[in-house]
């Protein structure tokens, strides 16, 4: 096996049809500042990414509509990442089709089955609630949720800054009251038993007639109050406001840095959701970064691809390779690190469908205390394609290598054509004839890994080196802007596994053990 050396600049050979660059350079994607911000998905990169028709001529459409209404009540829990081999004509063109026999270049695309669960309901594996959806579509809603998370819920904190600080106020008045009693002298505090001895009576006479009051009109005030404390810290937490940082007084240029912080990485999440074209070169074919499933289906890698959609995968490089080269080239900031924090979540973490929509601590009422219509990253999920997988099965669609047999290019396996899988509802009918059976194209040896697993292949809580220091403290960001200058992210580095991780026992996978 040739390794034919680094990526190299070639923008003028003309190129086949989707191995293709459209670009020879790179032009770095528009800040959208503005709709990551407030929770509004990119539906323009949503559309781009997935070029799936949105009807069958079989008439099952009906599969996206939900038995269910969504709203805030409901959470949706990633399942298992399924990848879909294609067949692609482009392969076996004579500049790549070696590569292809080999294993070095493979067309493929993910996919994601999630949960749509309520409360605990998401802690118990079931089938009844499996949906699927492609993988872009999923990455760019939850990944992009959980990176902005801390800006959104500091757009919330700051609209009752006056409620949050005026109960630290009463509370720190509290102290002060409590100290300055514990310093009386003790002539003064006989003084006060005394009167409180001699008030007793009149104490006791005080509280029952209280609470007679209280008998009379029954317990509704207590379970108002109770409900009303219930409705505030559900609608705002002050604490994690506090523990957000939200309202830091001492320097709004650092509050605004940590908040452009956030956006640039959600940012770069939805670049790379989007099929990144990184303007380095190998073999005459420009390279392009994006997200694959795992070997093992548990979440996903960063990898690199030959074509504008992202489904022509080769091993011939690495994301970090090709990535650092990017960073120089176009010198922008190094954010892999904590894009990596962030997609791990949406594999790892179940996303809330609540609307970040807070009412008014002080006039909270009854209506205050239901869940709501879902946010617009739940929502979205559905509207751009999502499908009920246990109605998936179509008898009449059988899945893969299913013609041309005795040509040539009988040696490549697959699931689908490329043609076909434009359509989502042939997708998901052979997602769900797998039965569970799932293969992998990511190649762990040569492209790398950003996890950490056990000797049975599970993934570990402890994190890589790319996920250290995540967080800037207030400090560091405040001390950044004095000396001007640009936060800077943490520069990744794979951590490479020479051995094959061996799978010691079943793992879930899309409602089978395997």
């Amino acid at each position: 096996m040739t390794h034919l050396g680094p990526p190299y600049h070639n923008p003028g050979r003309a190129m086949a049809k989707r191995i293709v660059a459209p670009l020879a350079g790179i032009i770095v994607s528009a800040v959208r500042t503005s709709a990551i911000q407030f929770g509004i998905p990119t539906t323009d990169l949503l559309q781009k990414a997935r070029p799936y028709k949105r009807g069958s001529s079989r008439g099952l459409s009906s599969r996206r509509h939900l038995d269910v209404e969504l709203d805030g009540s409901y959470n949706i829990q990633f399942s298992q990442c399924v990848d879909v081999k294609l067949r692609d004509d482009d392969l076996f063109q004579d500049e790549v089709v070696s590569y292809v026999q080999d294993g070095e270049i493979v067309s493929t695309k993910s996919y994601i089955l999630f949960h749509l669960c309520q409360n605990n309901e998401c802690f118990y594996e079931s089938e009844d609630d499996l949906y699927m959806v492609d993988l872009a579509s999923y990455l760019t809603n939850v990944a992009q949720y959980h990176a902005t998370t801390r800006t959104n819920y500091c757009n919330a904190c700051n609209s009752y800054v006056d409620y949050c600080t005026a109960s630290d106020d009463g509370a720190a008045s509290d102290d002060d009251a409590a100290a300055a009693a514990a310093q009386d002298d003790g002539v003064a505090a006989d003084a006060e038993d005394d009167a409180a001895a001699a008030d007793v009576d009149d104490a006791a006479a005080a509280e029952e007639e209280a609470g007679e009051e209280q008998a009379q009109g029954g317990d509704d005030g207590e379970r108002r109050n109770m409900m009303a404390q219930r409705r505030i810290k559900s609608s705002i937490d002050c604490d994690q406001c506090a523990a957000y940082n939200c309202y830091n007084t001492t320097n709004d240029d650092a509050q605004q840095s940590q908040e452009d912080f956030d956006s640039n990485v959600a940012d770069m999440i939805a670049d790379l959701v989007g099929c990144l074209a990184s303007g380095q070169y190998w073999n005459e074919e420009q390279l392009y970064l994006s997200a694959i499933c795992s070997p093992y289906g548990d979440g996903v890698e960063l990898a690199v691809f030959l074509d504008d959609e992202c489904t022509v995968y080769t091993n011939k490089a690495t994301f970090q390779g090709v990535y650092q080269q990017y960073i120089y080239e176009n010198n922008v900031e190094d954010l892999s690190g904590y894009a990596e924090k962030y997609i791990k979540s949406a594999f790892e973490e179940a996303m809330p469908c609540k609307e970040l929509d807070f009412a008014d601590p002080d006039e909270a009422s009854d209506d205050d205390a239901d869940y709501g219509n879902a946010n617009d990253f739940c929502q979205q999920i559905f509207d751009e394609g999502a499908l009920d997988f246990n109605q998936c099965y179509n008898e009449n669609y059988q899945f893969g290598s299913n013609y041309n047999e005795d040509d040539q290019y009988s040696w490549y396996t697959y699931d689908m054509t490329y043609d076909e899988a434009k359509n989502i509802d042939d997708v998901c009918s052979v997602v769900y004839q797998m039965s569970g059976e799932y293969s992998y194209s990511y190649d762990v040896e040569k492209s790398g890994t950003w996890y950490d697993r056990d000797e049975s292949g599970k993934i570990t809580s402890k994190k890589s080196s790319r996920n250290q220091n995540l967080e800037f403290s207030s400090t560091a960001i405040t001390l950044l802007v004095l000396l001007g200058v640009g936060i800077v992210g943490i520069s990744a580095c794979f951590s490479y596994r020479r051995s094959k991780a061996r799978r010691m026992e079943p793992l879930y996978q899309g409602g089978a053990m395997i």
